[in-house]
């Protein structure tokens, strides 16, 4: 049998030695303590005896002393004759080494040291005084060796002299510390005798008890058929036998669970594959859904719902709705409206923003009717790629109907305009006072040329005729406009470095006279975002290069307050808005694909909705009567869309700003 230290064999054995540690600590601690009793009463006997007899020498010598007539001449000699005599009666032996000492009280030191100086029976001065304190008695100390003596002492009044004795402890103790040493050997001889034959009756007590152990352990690794082998009839028997109908109890048991729990398994991984190809078919749809209980805490967060908003289900399960997607804020009544009165509640293009991205989208509202369950599942499709596809199909269905309209108008206005331009022409060489014939025709009529031109300055035709032939000018600019609507010439696009056309024209904005002379457009702060790396783009580059001015000429009309508060703030009248809001236009040029972006984009005041639906409708303006003709956008439209085949779309809010966004394909792609 191997001895475990957590085994109850060895715990007995444990505390049988700590008993018989304890017993015998105890017994031997009694005898000493009554040994050395004995002992100190022999000690004091003995010692009291030998004490006793240096007295009578000294009391002999005493008496003889004073028996002289002259004491004083004798007193000395009387002394050293009693010295002796306790020196020749109490001398070395080879068996006995302690040697009586006598102390003179009033001089405080030795008449008879005896042994005391060697450093075993030193008395130092301390000592010696209180030998004389004391008289009579006996104490203990320890000398410069720490060793424990035994001083006993009286007192011999005659000479006033203390006689004693000084003992070491181990000498005084000596057979006290033999009997115990044998006392000890023996009773550790007994102690190991009692702790063989407890140990022997103990493994036969135990002996069952590991070979239930033992089963016990073999049942809790799996091994029900271990075999238990106890065939004694007292109570480990019974237990035996209780042990043994206890495992084929438990046998029957496990092997009845581990039958459910088969079942229960596959039944898990069923459950787990529906789960997993429920949430496959959830995760794979392009709807963002969203699952919340009646107080509105989120219950389901798709893959969708996970890109777009950027967070994982984890990290919003249990939260509020509008905690994690604020923008659903007007959305929280009929989200309450379907649960409570479980009905589908649909919206359509609802314009939600996440971050600096506005987009449109269906929402619908499906109410759980399952009986112990209330909540609902919000589907959220974004339709803002529909949206502008449709603006596109009825943008591009008004720029064909406005291209055939255009064309027959332009015919039709183009001749009565080319004859009013000649004409104007005409009567300006007419009135030209430089010129010869104008000069002869005046004087055959009496008069001259300077007073004909005189009266037509202070009448105003001068001018006149100058304002028809600007507007007319005008008006052949709006109708060269018109055909490009219907023109179809093939263009020659080459590539081109997309960043170099822009800011020429920014350029070209900074120093255009009727730029600046209304707007200032070099007061402007202009912010440029472009890529290191742009492929080039295929297009036609005067095209472009007229839709970028045309852009940035509308960003400088919108600029057209923060402009003005700019210069009133050099003042000191600004308003509290220009402290915080300089006239800023952002330019980005990027590649995203085979398309390269390019982003006008204003700070200035914005547009509603309606407004910025009709932007790229022919003849429609938001400026001053005769400061535009509302053709600039639509034909910059036109150019992108249709002579480029690129993309051009816009993006405004109220009082925030602009963005115009345009897409070209780059070189080597066609879309």
């Amino acid at each position: 049998m191997i001895l475990k230290s957590n085994s109850i064999l060895f715990k007995l054995l444990l505390f049988t030695v700590i008993v018989l540690i304890v017993a015998m600590s105890l017994i031997m601690f009694v005898a000493q303590y009554q040994l050395e009793a004995v002992i100190d009463a022999s000690q004091n006997e003995v010692y009291s005896e030998r004490i006793d007899s240096i007295l009578e020498i000294l009391s002999g010598g005493y008496r003889r002393l004073i028996e002289k007539a002259n004491v004083v001449d004798y007193i000395e000699d009387y002394q050293q004759a009693a010295l002796l005599t306790i020196r020749n009666r109490y001398h070395e032996t080879a068996d006995y080494k302690i040697y009586p000492f006598v102390i003179n009280a009033a001089d405080k030191a030795f008449v008879y040291s005896g042994g005391l100086d060697n450093p075993l029976g030193s008395l130092d001065k301390q000592n010696i005084e209180k030998v004389i304190r004391l008289r009579s008695g006996d104490f203990i100390y320890k000398n410069d060796s720490a060793e424990k003596k035994w001083c006993v002492f009286k007192y011999f009044k005659g000479w006033d002299w203390v006689v004693g004795y000084v003992i070491p402890l181990r000498i005084k103790y000596v057979e006290v510390h033999i009997f115990i040493e044998k006392f000890f050997v023996t009773m550790l001889i007994v102690s190991l005798i009692i702790i063989f034959a407890a140990g022997y009756f103990i493994v036969k007590l135990i002996s069952p008890i590991d070979k239930l152990t033992e089963a016990a352990v073999a049942m809790s690794s799996g091994i029900l058929d271990h075999k238990i082998d106890v065939r004694s009839k007292d109570e480990l028997g019974t237990l035996a036998r209780s042990f043994v109908f206890m495992r084929d109890v438990v046998s029957d048991k496990i092997s009845a669970l581990n039958k459910e729990i088969l079942e229960r398994a596959q039944a898990e991984e069923e459950l787990s594959i529906v789960r997993n190809y429920l949430t496959n078919i959830i995760d794979s749809m392009p709807s963002m859904l969203i699952g919340v209980d009646n107080k509105l805490r989120i219950t389901q967060w798709n893959k969708k719902a996970h890109d777009s908003i950027g967070v994982t289900y984890l990290e919003v399960k249990g939260r509020r709705l509008v905690e994690v997607f604020p923008t659903l804020q007007n959305e929280i009544n009929r989200i309450k409206q379907s649960i409570e009165e479980r009905v589908i509640i649909a919206d359509s293009k609802v314009e939600l923003e996440m971050g600096d991205t506005t987009f449109f989208s269906d929402i619908t509202i499906y109410p759980l009717i399952f009986e112990s369950v209330e909540g609902a599942v919000i589907r959220i499709d974004d339709v803002t790629n529909r949206i502008k596809l449709e603006e596109s199909i009825i943008q591009s269905e008004k720029m064909a109907s406005v291209g055939g309209l255009a064309a027959g108008m332009a015919h039709e206005i183009n001749n009565p305009l080319a004859g009013i331009l000649q004409n104007v022409q005409v009567i300006q060489s007419r009135i030209d006072k430089g010129d010869t014939k104008n000069i002869q025709i005046a004087q055959e009529c009496g008069t001259t040329m300077g007073i004909i031109n005189k009266y037509m300055v202070r009448r105003g035709i001068t001018s006149m005729i100058e304002m028809v032939m600007e507007s007319g000018i005008r008006a052949a600019k709006i109708v060269d406009n018109m055909l490009s609507f219907s023109r179809k010439s093939e263009l020659v696009l080459m590539p081109q470095d997309i960043r170099l056309l822009l800011e020429n024209m920014v350029d070209l904005a900074k120093n255009d006279y009727d730029l600046s002379k209304k707007y200032d457009f070099r007061k402007i702060e202009i912010v440029r975002e472009y890529d290191d790396i742009i492929n080039k783009v295929m297009c036609e580059k005067s095209q472009i290069q007229q839709v970028f001015l045309n852009i940035l000429k509308n960003s400088a009309h919108a600029l057209k307050d923060l402009i003005e508060n700019q210069e009133l703030s050099g003042l000191g009248n600004s308003s509290e808005d220009s402290v915080t809001r300089k006239p800023k236009i952002t330019l980005r040029i990027k590649e995203i694909g085979k398309m390269v972006q390019i982003d006008i984009e204003d700070n200035g005041v914005g547009m509603e909705e309606d407004v910025r639906r009709r932007i790229f409708e022919p003849f429609f303006t938001t400026k001053e009567v005769g400061m535009g003709t509302g053709l600039g956008l639509s034909v910059s439209y036109f150019i992108i869309t249709d002579r480029h085949k690129g993309i051009m779309s816009v993006r405004s809010t109220k009082n925030k700003g602009t963005k115009f966004t345009i897409q070209l394909p780059t070189e080597g792609y066609e879309k």
